[in-house]
């Protein structure tokens, strides 16, 4: 199954004299309204746009540190692209996301990063001991933006998840 690509906001500190990073980024401007892929024209619009971001495309677990779970927000700039590869999501800090915890005897992922959910939908599956499934169901119209296993219960062998939502509009 493939994973979903995720580019987190690279700090000024980190650009060395405002070089692009070596691995795969994104050029855009605070509003996405520019999105670019190609080192020749990004080179080009750096000094062009107002607050240009760098986005570098990191290691799937790195990215859970770009969701602040107390505060329910965005810390920095996101961009994903969902494993489908034809779209990206745009992330903005400080807009909200909740972390849905998935447990249970077993769980199986019913929904996959980028999936858009209506109220009701199903997240996972959860088998409890006896047999019986259950589905954990969208709270209410959302996005998800990040699926994790659960790391207190890996020595269990029995993988439970965290999902990361964003609230969408219908």
């Amino acid at each position: 199954m493939p994973l979903a690509r995720f580019f987190l906001e690279v700090d000024e500190e980190e650009l060395e004299d405002g070089e692009l990073p070596d691995d795969d980024f994104i050029l855009t401007d605070e509003e996405f309204n520019v999105v670019v892929r190609s080192r020749g024209l990004a080179r080009r619009l750096i000094e062009e746009l107002d607050n240009p971001i760098v986005c570098r495309k990191v290691v799937y677990e790195e990215a859970k540190a770009a969701f602040d779970a107390i505060e329910a927000r965005v810390t920095r700039h996101v961009i994903i692209e969902p494993p489908d590869r034809h779209s990206l999501v745009f992330l903005k800090p400080g807009e909200r996301v909740y972390q849905l915890p998935v447990e249970g005897y077993v769980v199986t992922p019913v929904a996959d990063v980028g999936d858009r959910l209506k109220k009701g939908d199903p997240l996972a599956a959860v088998t409890t001991r006896r047999g019986d499934v259950r589905y954990v169901e969208a709270p209410h119209p959302c996005l998800v933006v990040y699926v994790c296993e659960q790391e207190a219960v890996r020595a269990q062998r029995r993988p439970n998840y965290e999902y990361y939502i964003v609230p969408v509009e219908e």
